[in-house]
């Protein structure tokens, strides 16, 4: 997909293809729009932040709690540039 068509876009799934998930996140948001990243603690999210997502003026919002699987916490990132969808 590709054309800027959305305002959200979730990246969750195989730990193996969210780096490249994200980066396709890219093509598929419209100028306002947000990424909503799962298990953002992991070393695929923080490499993404630094390769191509802060580069492309992106903030984060991390919000950390504990999620369904297991007794340990987990972080969620919204990942938005200004103005955005969210009013963030």
């Amino acid at each position: 997909m590709r054309g800027g068509q959305f305002e959200v876009v979730v990246v969750d799934g195989l730990k193996s293809l969210r780096y490249r998930c994200g980066h396709a996140a890219l093509d598929c948001l419209t100028p306002d729009g947000v990424i909503l990243w799962d298990n953002a603690d992991w070393p695929d999210f923080q490499r993404a932040f630094v390769d191509y997502l802060a580069p492309a003026g992106f903030k984060r919002l991390v919000f950390r709690g504990f999620g369904p699987l297991g007794w340990r916490e987990w972080d969620f990132a919204v990942l938005y540039r200004q103005p955005n969808c969210l009013g963030l």
